[in-house]
């Protein structure tokens, strides 16, 4: 079974939100950093005298304030940095094979990629997991590198048909069972 697309920025920049949003080494530097800033403003609300224009419980509220908005800048700048980063990085270079026409073709033994500049074959053994958003599909080959499956930009084959059929591949020739 094969699929045919077009493979886009916004496709990689959809992969990378995909990734920092389920990744949990991502998740865990995400709070440590929200963590810190806030035990550091609430740490020095304590140490530091209060003084007659700020009262003790001012100078926490403050702190609490402060390590509120550090939560929120934090989960913005993580969910917004693939957007702003992605294009940037990818145009550091030409990206041959990586934006462009995709062909993937699945079988028994594995997956099949060709693009202009190269043909790569992953076997189902290689494959670390297939999981699917609204708009995207990622078939994993290791835990940061995906082949991104655009639903929206498929030119050849059905896309449904293939997310099915090579799950039913990996499931039967991978030993390890889907994730949801």
């Amino acid at each position: 079974m094969k699929i045919t697309y077009d493979l886009t920025i916004d496709d990689m920049v959809a992969f990378n939100q995909y990734h920092n949003s389920t990744s949990p080494t991502v998740k865990r530097t995400k709070y440590r950093l929200i963590f810190v800033a806030s035990f550091i403003a609430i740490g020095l609300s304590l140490v530091i005298k209060p003084t007659p224009e700020f009262t003790r419980l001012e100078m926490v509220t403050v702190a609490v304030g402060y390590s509120i908005f550090c939560f929120l800048l934090t989960l913005y700048l993580f969910r917004s940095s693939a957007r702003r980063f992605i294009p940037r990085l990818l145009k550091e270079s030409s990206n041959k094979g990586l934006i462009g026409w995709h062909e993937l073709e699945v079988d028994k033994d594995g997956l099949v990629e060709k693009t202009e500049v190269n043909e790569t074959r992953h076997s189902w053994l290689g494959i670390s997991k297939i999981v699917e958003t609204e708009t995207h599909a990622f078939i994993f080959v290791s835990s940061i590198m995906a082949h991104v499956i655009p639903k929206n930009s498929i030119s050849s084959g059905n896309v449904d048909q293939f997310i099915t059929q090579a799950k039913l591949y990996y499931s039967e020739n991978s030993g390890d069972k889907l994730e949801t």
